[in-house]
């Protein structure tokens, strides 16, 4: 995405929040954005990921913080996709259906960064690709995968404790762990 014409949207409407020529710019930038994410959470179902996309859209409208987020756009995008996330699992929960764990050995390599296909890459493979990927996912145990998939999804600790049925330091204890390892990793 192209950040300028962000970073311009977000000017104008950190100046008059009540600009809706501004609103309507900064929604036809991120609607595409927003679709493919939700798009993804919901594992392709494309009416709840729309519906979901509103959501998304209906709160950046009513809690962001513009003024904040005029002076880094690329912050704002996070900020987005963590919400897409925190929506997905509202979605899940509001159907009764359980959040499902993402298959990350499944897309890793170039395949999970075919953007033009209208995927948007997982976070994991921004930074470790193919058989390198491969081989640290494996080198996790089920619970730390179970961990990680969870809170990508963007559940809190304490939800993903529950879910788990495990005690919240448990969890606290893992995403410890895996930040070690992590660190580890990169020094190597």
């Amino acid at each position: 995405m192209d950040l300028g014409p962000l970073a311009k949207a977000l000017d104008r409407l950190a100046a008059n929040r009540a600009d809706e020529a501004g609103w309507e710019d900064l929604y036809h930038l991120l609607w595409g954005f927003v679709v493919a994410n939700t798009y993804r959470g919901l594992k392709g179902d494309g009416v709840l990921a729309e519906d979901a996309a509103q959501e998304v859209m209906l709160r950046i409208l009513q809690y962001a913080d513009l003024a904040k987020s005029r002076a880094n756009p690329r912050q704002f995008l996070s900020y987005v996709r963590r919400l897409c996330s925190s929506v997905v699992s509202d979605h899940f929960r509001s159907l009764g259906r359980e959040i499902p764990l993402a298959d990350v050995r499944s897309e890793t390599g170039a395949d999970a960064l075919n953007i033009s296909q209208g995927r948007v890459p997982h976070p994991e493979d921004l930074y470790v690709e193919g058989d390198e990927q491969k081989r640290l996912l494996g080198q996790l145990t089920e619970g730390e995968r179970a961990v990680t998939n969870y809170l990508l999804h963007g559940l809190k600790p304490s939800e993903i404790a529950e879910l788990l049925g495990v005690e919240a330091v448990t969890v606290y204890r893992i995403l410890a762990r895996l930040r070690r390892s992590i660190r580890k990793y990169l020094i190597s």
